[in-house]
């Protein structure tokens, strides 16, 4: 009998954000941080979320703290997505997790209420990856708690290539055209940012007065 996933999000916040040059979660998107969009869509999704931040986060995540924002520590300092992951899972009170980016802002409400309705799949994986673009995107995905002891295993052997440690695990890929086309697209650098920035205004020329996106 397949048992009923319960299912949380982690946001992942612990890059250096060197080639944007600043923080990319606190980038300007509808006259608020980006962080803030993400928080938004997951609440109306009704994901209790976690953030999983870097070294020296400073000022800004107390203040989400106060707010009553769980932030938890990357594992074992910042190794990139698998410290971060690591450390969601192992803070986890769920079976399973949507983990996410904080650079992606076109992952509205809706398109994670599209993906966490795969979550009972997990029954049967460990992992749902949405592909796009011809490859798979492991920074908006579904993982089940029953994993972390490979993440810990990577971390301890200095393994810090997620693609690695997705080889050890069972993973569906998510058909592509599931998620909106640009639902996994993430903001890197100045010009993915303005991309992003003008996909913005012409969705919003589309649909006046729609703010989920």
């Amino acid at each position: 009998m397949m048992t009923e996933i319960t299912l949380g999000a982690a946001i992942m916040a612990g890059g250096q954000s060197r080639r944007m040059g600043t923080a990319k979660e606190w980038l300007d998107w509808g006259g608020r941080p980006l962080l803030f969009q993400l928080f938004e869509g997951l609440r109306t999704a009704g994901l209790p979320c976690l953030v999983a931040a870097g070294e020296g986060s400073g000022e800004r995540w107390r203040r989400l703290q106060e707010q009553g924002i769980e932030v938890i520590r990357d594992e074992g300092g910042s190794h990139g997505p698998v410290s971060g992951i690591c450390s969601a899972l192992k803070s986890a009170r769920k079976d399973a997790l949507l983990i996410l980016s904080c650079d992606l802002p076109f992952a509205d409400s809706r398109q994670i209420m599209h993906l966490a309705a795969l979550k009972q799949e997990l029954n049967e994986w460990d992992a749902l990856i949405p592909e796009a673009g011809g490859r798979i995107h492991p920074l908006f995905a579904l993982y089940h708690a029953r994993t972390l002891p490979v993440w810990e295993e990577a971390l301890a052997a200095r393994q810090y290539r997620i693609m690695s440690v997705l080889e050890k695990l069972r993973v569906k890929r998510i058909a592509e055209g599931y998620l909106d086309q640009w639902a996994t697209f993430n903001m890197n650098t100045p010009d993915d940012y303005r991309r992003a920035l003008a996909e913005r205004r012409r969705r919003d020329a589309l649909s006046p007065g729609d703010s989920n996106c």
